[in-house]
């Protein structure tokens, strides 16, 4: 699975590039510098999110453009204040991975496209702004996949029976 989320990220930072490049022509001047893009995640402690993170940080080094990570743990107006600071700092290009509410954030794509910034979403797409490009994956499959594998699992570790009882999946923190 974690193979698959940096394919994932990659493809979502090399469609950024990509747009940001050829989005507009008023930011050339800037251009002729380092490409910068902007990263904001709801989270980085899920391993999905952690392996997107690291796909895309990966393929922005080999390809010199900085990039800056920032979780808003979460926090949707803590999300919204990533997204202006964004804006105020200049960046060539956004990456949206993620928010609990996606309408919610539409105030924050639509500022971004205000002010020339190509936006991609990775896992959720905001419900308004224009999005160059959304890359999500079949949830209902993976999910399938991953209950499969458990289940394999529990038979090796049961002399190929599963035990009779009930799967708990906890999400978020357990404090």
């Amino acid at each position: 699975m974690r193979r698959y989320s940096r394919r994932f990220c990659l493809v979502a930072v090399l469609l950024l590039i990509t747009t940001s490049l050829f989005a507009t022509g008023q930011k050339e001047e800037k251009k002729k510098g380092q490409i910068v893009i902007g990263y904001a995640t709801r989270e980085l402690t899920a391993a999905f999110s952690r392996a997107a993170m690291l796909g895309a940080q990966s393929k922005a080094k080999e390809l010199g453009i900085k990039l800056i990570v920032v979780s808003s743990d979460n926090d949707t107006l803590r999300q919204l204040a990533i997204m202006d600071d964004f804006i105020t700092q200049g960046i060539d290009g956004f990456i949206h991975a993620g928010v609990l509410d996606t309408q919610a954030i539409v105030p924050g794509i639509k500022k971004m496209n205000d002010a020339g910034i190509p936006v991609t979403a990775l896992d959720n797409c905001p419900d308004g702004g224009r999005v160059e490009y959304f890359l999500s994956f079949n949830k209902r499959k993976s999910s399938a996949k991953a209950t499969e594998a458990m289940l394999e699992d529990m038979k090796k570790k049961h002399g190929g029976q599963i035990p009779k009882g009930v799967v708990i999946e906890v999400m978020g923190d357990l404090q």
